[in-house]
């Protein structure tokens, strides 16, 4: 009897949930990336100069905008969860076949966000990452093409905003990290409504610690590998919402801090990882018939 009544999905409430989860989405990425500008924008000045003390209101203000950012990934999915539920229970049509037309050749468009927390050690006898930066929210975009209907090949890139941890210089209230690199896609079952798959994915990452002044510290690296489990529910045959997990090990190879002039190599490279679960919406763009 679930199972039948988790089949039923009403379109017209499928759309709305669709709209919500889209909308809010966007919102909180370009909510994120307007209150990080001020710092962004200081990422490539005077290493050497030290940024002036924030204020107790001041430190208030963008932990709370961090806060807000967060929570308005987290009640996008939510919301867009609820409305998906509601219009399960609330269907009363026949269960449709669960088959659907797969995707090949065409431009694939994901986007994503959620939940991320990294943990881990720097370099042998130093702070870890956990220690600078602890758990926030992030927002994620990748283009592949997906080439046959298991298969798909592209680029990821992904921006975050996190607490400063408890290692931070007093004047810090700012924690940025990013990637960039190549992944592909495996889906299991193409041809299904639910359709599981994993994608495996290499690049580069950054960290960037400071306040709205200045940057205090920035770590540069690799992310060695990265993994994402997920379930595309396929709401249309080119569109999916899915539900996600995903674990990444990175390694930091160069450092620039106040005091130091340019980037240093980091001396004994440790790996550290970082943890995601999300929600992602993914278009599919078809390019012809092959």
């Amino acid at each position: 009897m679930m199972t039948l009544a988790i089949s039923r999905l009403a379109p017209r409430a499928t759309r709305l949930a669709t709209l919500a989860i889209t909308m809010g989405f966007v919102y909180a990425l370009a909510d994120l990336v307007a209150s990080l500008a001020s710092f962004a924008r200081k990422l490539d000045g005077d290493p050497t100069r030290i940024p002036q003390r924030s204020s107790d209101r001041e430190r208030m203000v963008v932990s709370q905008r961090k806060g807000n950012v967060m929570n308005k990934i987290i009640l996008a999915t939510v919301t867009g969860l609820i409305l998906t539920s509601s219009s399960v229970l609330a269907d009363s049509q026949d269960a449709q076949p669960q088959q659907m037309r797969p995707v090949s050749n065409a431009l694939e468009i994901a986007i994503g966000g959620g939940y991320m927390r990294s943990g881990g050690d720097i370099g042998r006898g130093r702070a870890g990452v956990g220690d600078y930066a602890e758990g926030g929210g992030g927002a994620e975009l990748s283009v592949a093409h997906r080439m046959t209907p298991q298969l798909a090949v592209g680029l990821y890139g992904t921006l975050s905003g996190y607490n400063v941890g408890d290692a931070v210089a007093p004047t810090t209230d700012l924690a940025i990290g990013a990637t960039l690199g190549v992944k592909a896609d495996w889906h299991f079952r193409p041809h299904m409504q639910l359709d599981p798959w994993v994608s495996i994915g290499a690049g580069w990452r950054g960290l960037w610690l400071g306040n709205d002044a200045g940057t205090e510290r920035a770590l540069q690296g690799i992310e060695m590998t990265r993994v994402q489990f997920g379930v595309d529910y396929r709401i249309a045959p080119t569109f999916a919402l899915a539900p996600y997990m995903g674990a990444s090990a990175a390694m930091f190879l160069a450092e620039d801090t106040m005091t130091s002039h340019g980037y240093d190599e980091i001396a004994s490279n440790e790996v550290n990882f970082t943890f995601t679960a999300g929600l992602m919406a993914r278009f599919d763009l078809p390019l012809g018939v092959r």
